[in-house]
């Protein structure tokens, strides 16, 4: 599953909670909603955190438009939205990609969940970071969109023929 900005938080979202009972509601009993692998692409990841002028916006604009619900009297709904906070062990592979002039959604915000993810999950985690890319890259700069399409499909192929290879060993 990939996407980017808010796409690449609801495919990171979705990776992280596969069978979860609180998304289950409207998905056919018995439904597999194990995702792969993820990658997010300029995306936003945790959306408790207000620890900088631009987080703290962020988290405002959710109370009032996206939410519509105060984070102190809401906690559980920002930290169940916050891809961050539901990193576990079996997460998928993850394949974070982002710009370092992103100003719509800071490049601090992909390197602290790809901290996390690296320290939790037992998983592979991809991280690549563009140079002077900023939040929509892919939408104009051809050169740094074929760069990321480009390890999109390294990553993506290596984890094909890992995964294929574990196959046939346990077969055998």
């Amino acid at each position: 599953m990939a996407g980017c900005s808010a796409g690449g938080h609801l495919s990171a979202l979705a990776g992280l909670t596969p069978d979860d009972p609180q998304y289950q509601a409207k998905v056919p009993e018995g439904a597999d909603t194990s995702v792969d692998a993820v990658v997010g692409i300029y995306g936003r990841y945790d959306w408790e955190d207000r620890s900088t002028p631009e987080r703290a916006r962020f988290v405002d604009f959710l109370e009032r438009v996206v939410v519509k619900r105060m984070i102190d009297r809401h906690p559980d709904v920002f930290r169940d939205a916050s891809p961050i906070a539901r990193v576990h062990r079996n997460a998928p592979p993850f394949l974070v990609i982002d710009g370092n002039r992103d100003s719509v959604i800071p490049v601090e915000q992909a390197r602290s969940f790809v901290d996390r993810l690296r320290a939790v999950s037992h998983s592979v985690v991809g991280y690549l970071e563009l140079a002077g890319a900023g939040h929509g890259y892919d939408l104009m700069d051809a050169e740094r969109a074929g760069a990321a399409a480009h390890a999109t499909s390294l990553f993506l192929n290596q984890l094909y023929r890992t995964k294929t290879r574990i196959a046939a060993k346990e077969v055998i």
